[in-house]
Formats: structure tokens, sequence, C-alpha cells
């Protein structure tokens, strides 16, 4: 039992020290990337508690949650707020009418087609990317 115990705790470390990883700025990517990789698509994340969600990035700056798409007559896209690009490569996302505000600097990571967004706390949101106004395949 307690090898088991100490396995679990090793193992446990080792991912935390890969996630941190991620956050390196190896790692990072350009705003020249960042810019490619958002306009136009949509983000698909999922934090580390579960939640998840999907937000439509238009390249005019307008930030949509996809929520069942544009034309479901219950639930149809809805706009949130403004994203930007903001100083030292970061983006910024400002909800309801900016009294919610986040910014990540954003890294790849190794060998997947997934993202990690990371503030001044480390990783916050991992993510993948949708080509267009798409949904992620959850709601």
């Amino acid at each position: 039992m307690k090898k088991m115990i100490m396995l679990g705790i090793f193992l446990s470390a080792g991912m935390a020290g890969e996630v941190a990883a991620d956050c390196e700025p190896t790692t990072k990517l350009s705003p020249t990337a960042l810019t490619t990789l958002l306009r136009g698509n949509t983000v698909c994340a999922q934090k580390a508690n579960g939640d998840k969600w999907q937000e439509f990035h238009e390249p005019s700056g307008k930030l949509f949650d996809y929520k069942k798409g544009p034309n479901d007559p219950i639930d149809p896209t809805k706009e949130l707020g403004i994203w930007e690009f903001a100083s030292r490569g970061q983006i910024c996302y400002r909800y309801g009418g900016g009294a919610f505000n986040y910014c990540y600097s954003i890294h790849k990571v190794p060998d997947q087609e997934l993202y990690q967004f990371c503030n001044t706390n480390g990783l916050d949101v991992t993510a993948s990317i949708v080509p267009g106004n798409n949904g992620c395949g959850f709601n």
C-alpha cells in the first residue's frame, strides 16, 4: 500500500512538472503565430476542474460563445466581449463591458495540437483550435 501511495505522489509530481514546463518561454507563441492561430478561429478550452467552453475569435476583435451554434433556436451563439493583443505577446479577453479581464501568454504543447494559456499564476487553460466559427463537440 505504501508503495502505491508513493508511486501516486511521484507520478503527480512528474505531471505537475510537465505542465509547468509548457509555460516556459521556449514554448511561447510569437505575436505573428498568435494572430494566425486565433483570428477567425474557435478556441476549445478546458480547465483542470473540467470546465469547458468554446469561443469564436472574430477577426474584428469581437468574441462569441459558440454555444450550440449560430442557427440553434434555443441556445444560439452569443457575443461575449472582445479579444485583443497586449504587450509582451499576450492575448487579453474582456468580458461584461470590461468588468472581467483575463490576459494570457499562449504556449504550444510539444508534439500535440494543444495550447496552454498561461497567466501570472502559471497554467490556467488547455485548448485546441477549430478552424472558423465551428463547435468543439461539447456544449
